[in-house]
């Protein structure tokens, strides 16, 4: 028995015999328990490298095999402490604890594995805080029950716990990998209403950053998508209904025109102005011009080759319009002087690749002026369609209320008068 163990079960020991009332309740495998509530020596519990809120970080560790094989060293260990020190609130975190100390006990098992608390016991270790309390599992407990536990006690509570985006879409993955249902995991996450559809929409998203991340080696790491939640809803918004109708060509040339700029800096409202062919149609006119001859070649690059409309017999060759995006980010990706020491892409893109993002986001910009245009001129004939609606609704009702005591006849009629002048003075401005 180690030296962790033997604490453990000493421990509990101490604590049947004291019959101490300090307990702490979990639901575990349907109904409520009790689990002791015990202090032991915070170096000797095992940081979890399965802790969900590390996900993305340990997948995107150069060395995360050695943790891995080996998470029980205290080198391993001690990269677990760095990790969660770089989480958001930590700091805050901390500083709790030296002032106020523990207010929550940590949840281990029998040997020692921090299921909940790592955040926590990190910090109590950093501030030199010897004790740690904390509630042990039953020694029955499965790596299933564990999963089970921690989505209970995290997912649940995303908001205090400051789970990143990816790291959440990977732990929702992780439980659909162990063999949970989307209904289960529905309503793990409490979505009550159209749960299953939203799972299914969490797995998309996951599915469109594992696609960039497999571009490039190193991939870009998860941390590069946190603040792209909404770009990715969006495009799935559009992929899907492209999809839906049939054009699974102009879903791709979406997805990859899409993610491309999103890489370019461009921000929500200017990535949603894109569609399929935003590159044709747009970036390459605007980059047309002596000052963008390099970024210009640099696009066309990425032509794709001559396409068989079924008239080359007759006509020769039809010359294709669409561009390889997905080879663009790919390259961009694998360019390691656009990436930061963080391995994302830098804010400061350079050479022409600046170019391209600088007029891909105003051509984007010009593509919203232009909605917004349409949507103005649109605008007072929806206006007018909803008055003579509501005019049509007094008229229907009028014969009914026009001699009753509560009508008021001559306030009717003024209004009514400035109603007609202010569609005489509309005739007017149309007839000019």
């Amino acid at each position: 028995m180690t030296e962790r163990k033997e604490m453990i079960s000493r421990e509990l020991s101490q604590y049947e015999k004291s019959k101490s009332n300090a307990t702490y309740s979990i639901d575990f495998r349907g109904k409520k328990i009790y689990l002791p509530v015990i202090r032991v020596e915070a170096d000797l519990l095992i940081l979890n490298h399965k802790n969900n809120r590390l996900s993305c970080q340990l997948l995107d560790y150069p060395n995360r095999e050695q943790i891995e094989t080996n998470p029980e060293l205290s080198e391993s260990q001690k990269i677990l402490v760095d990790l969660l020190a770089k989480t958001d609130k930590f700091k805050e975190l901390k500083e709790q604890l030296k002032t106020l100390g523990q207010r929550e006990p940590g949840l281990i098992t029998r040997e020692g594995l921090v299921v909940n608390g790592n955040t926590r016991i990190a910090a109590m270790r950093m501030l030199g805080m010897r004790y740690v309390e904390v509630a042990v599992l039953p020694d029955n407990v499965n790596e299933s029950d564990v999963l089970d536990i921690e989505m209970l006690l995290q997912v649940t509570d995303l908001v205090h716990q400051d789970y990143t985006f990816t790291n959440e879409l990977l732990l929702m993955k992780r439980f659909l990998d162990n063999g949970g249902s989307e209904k289960e995991l529905a309503r793990k996450m409490a979505w009550v209403r159209a749960g299953e559809r939203k799972v299914r929409l969490h797995m998309r998203l996951l599915n469109y950053i594992e696609e960039v991340r497999s571009l490039s080696s190193p991939p870009i790491p998860y941390s590069a998508f946190d603040s792209k939640k909404q770009h990715l809803k969006d495009l799935d918004d559009d992929y899907i209904r492209l999809k839906n109708e049939g054009d699974i060509e102009s879903a791709e040339k979406l997805k990859w025109s899409r993610l491309s700029m999103v890489f370019l800096g461009l921000n929500k409202d200017q990535i949603r102005a894109i569609d399929e062919d935003f590159v044709s149609d747009h970036l390459v006119s605007r980059l047309s011009g002596e000052d963008n001859n390099n970024a210009i070649k640099f696009i066309e690059s990425y032509k794709d080759n001559n396409v068989d409309d079924g008239y080359g017999d007759l006509l020769g060759p039809a010359e294709s319009n669409s561009y390889n995006m997905k080879n663009f980010l790919k390259d961009i990706l694998n360019d390691k002087s656009q990436r930061d020491d963080s391995g994302e892409i830098t804010a400061d893109l350079n050479g022409m690749i600046s170019q391209i993002s600088w007029n891909a986001r105003r051509a984007s910009e010009k593509i919203i002026d232009e909605q917004k245009y349409e949507s103005a001129k649109a605008e007072p004939s929806e206006i007018l369609k909803d008055i003579r609606a509501k005019l049509q609704s007094v008229r229907e009702k009028l014969p009914e209320i026009v001699n009753s005591n509560g009508f008021k006849k001559g306030t009717f009629i003024y209004d009514l008068k400035k109603v007609t002048y202010e569609i005489d003075n509309i005739h007017k401005i149309i007839a000019d």
